[in-house]
């Protein structure tokens, strides 16, 4: 249970920290006006990778 638990949150971290470089490269795709948004969205995704990975280290794993 605790493995399978552990795999979720590996992978919603990945794809957390996956997301915050897609909206960097998606902000210039958009232009001027969405970069701001963009950029946001970035942050609050970086803020969500951080919270998982202390989790994951919480549970005595090391978040890749």
């Amino acid at each position: 249970m605790k493995s399978q638990f552990l795999g979720m949150l590996l992978n919603a971290h990945k794809l957390e920290y996956t997301d915050v470089f897609l909206y960097g490269k998606e902000a210039k795709l958009f232009g001027e006006k969405f970069y701001t948004i963009f950029n946001e969205y970035s942050s609050m995704e970086l803020t969500h990778a951080d919270f998982l990975a202390n989790h994951i280290r919480l549970l005595g794993e090391i978040p890749i």
